[in-house]
């Protein structure tokens, strides 16, 4: 049980590095979707970090989804949308509003209610 749960929030936070990095190589190469901007990606150190953090977390997530319920794994993962508003804030110094914690909580109580259904059902 702890295994599976570490695995789900280090699957978490190697995603939202990436996406970090990621946001990070494409504001510093003003990437444009073309031959010389994906060329340019190899060139370039934050943009190759990010893709490399998104193979390694897409690893990470087809091994939860293979020993765990989806409906049990989706709610832990919805906290996910608070460590990206976090990063964006810290990071990217962006701001972050009221409505956007709003927001993010209603969407963590949606997920919860979708997998609520598959914590009172037996699996077959």
């Amino acid at each position: 049980m702890w295994r599976n749960a570490v695995l789900i929030v280090v699957c978490m936070l190697v995603s939202d590095w990436a996406n970090v990095f990621l946001k990070l190589g494409a504001t510093r190469t003003g990437f444009v979707p073309s031959v010389k901007g994906v060329l340019g990606i190899a060139t370039n150190p934050q943009l190759m970090t990010g893709l490399v953090l998104y193979g390694v977390g897409m690893l990470l997530w087809l091994t939860v989804l293979a020993q765990n319920r989806f409906s049990a794994v989706i709610i832990v993962f919805s906290i996910h949308y608070i460590h990206l508003m976090l990063l964006s804030r810290f990071v990217f110094k962006e701001p972050i509003s009221w409505n956007m914690w709003v927001g993010a909580l209603f969407v963590m109580v949606g997920v919860g209610m979708y997998s609520a259904d598959g914590f009172l059902t037996k699996q077959p």
